[in-house]
């Protein structure tokens, strides 16, 4: 029986606070594609690891909120990793983002920067 999100892609600006988010709409069908920073998520280092060895490779809580989940690194800060991130908006059907508000608006990565090359785009903004 297919997802009831079957079909649909979501980006998913990687942090601790949206993995959650990112899970259930992956778990429900969609296609996830966690954009991580080119060092990997700040969440890899969380722990526990597997056999107690610290390695961002070996983070079981990091493994759980991802699994189902594509994943591809790019620095959102320079113009190239700036520039595919707005490539994969623009045929997304959700992005979920959580960094600091103003932060995507300082790179031109703001919804109103982003919604006209997708205007069904579903921007998620989840903050403290």
């Amino acid at each position: 029986m297919p997802g009831v999100f079957e079909g649909f892609t979501v980006v998913e600006l990687a942090d601790r606070r949206n993995q959650f988010a990112g899970k259930l709409l992956a778990e429900s069908g969609a296609r996830v594609i966690q954009v991580e920073p080119v060092g990997g998520s700040p969440a890899r280092w969380t722990g526990p690891f597997v056999n107690d060895e610290r390695d961002a490779d070996r983070c079981l809580d990091y493994w759980f909120w991802n699994t189902g989940k594509d994943s591809v690194a790019l620095d959102v800060t320079r113009t190239p990793g700036a520039d595919l991130l707005r490539r994969l908006l623009a045929t997304a059907d959700v992005f979920i983002e959580s960094t600091k508000p103003g932060t995507l608006a300082a790179l031109g990565l703001d919804y109103a920067s982003v919604a006209p090359s997708n205007a069904g785009l579903i921007y998620v903004s989840l903050t403290d």
